[in-house]
């Protein structure tokens, strides 16, 4: 088994185990120390990409040959021989270069759909892009920064990630919006 993180995404590949063999794909669970399954049905591929990794850090993987068998008092899947991965993720939120600029972001706490300041500790010449990220590393809104200031998002209160983007280079802040 083969495990490689790319795009927010971790990517499985294994050697298949015959003709007509269907696979059951584990992740591992490290608070409750289980492997949990991630594929709702058996597949028959022998590769499979895990889209639910939105946080940056190590994942145990499993995959195992398997099938259902039907008997008198029920079903059951049957599981032969597995195979294990580890994968160091990381989420593409934490890997762009900083920015060589500092910001002051005001004010934080703010209300959604209200204003936001930007001071920027040198004049910025470059077009900057802001990208609004809730927790869970989706993107709730981007616009283009104009004369230093945003509009938060029409979005339930919560924690934000704030990322300003100028060429390559980017700056993530975090924005409290009630």
């Amino acid at each position: 088994l083969m495990a490689v993180s790319t795009n927010k995404k971790v990517q499985l590949n294994w050697t298949s185990a015959g003709v007509g063999a269907l696979y059951a794909v584990y992740k591992y669970d490290t608070t409750n120390k289980v492997f949990n399954r991630v594929n709702s049905q058996l597949i028959s591929d022998t590769f499979y990409t895990d889209e639910q990794n939105y946080f940056s850090g190590n994942y145990q993987y499993a995959v195992f040959a398997a099938e259902y068998v039907s008997t008198p008092s029920g079903s059951y899947l049957n599981r032969g021989s597995g195979a294990f991965a580890q994968v160091n993720h990381l989420n593409a939120l934490v890997q762009e270069k900083p920015l060589n600029l500092t910001i002051e972001v005001y004010p934080n706490p703010v209300a959604a759909g209200s204003g936001l300041n930007l001071n920027f500790n040198s004049k910025v010449k470059a077009p900057i892009l802001a990208e609004w990220y809730n927790l869970s590393g989706s993107l709730v809104k981007s616009e283009e920064v104009k004369d230093n200031n945003l509009e938060t998002p029409q979005v339930p209160q919560g924690c934000y990630l704030l990322k300003l983007k100028m060429d390559e280079q980017v700056i993530t802040k975090k924005i409290l919006i009630y």
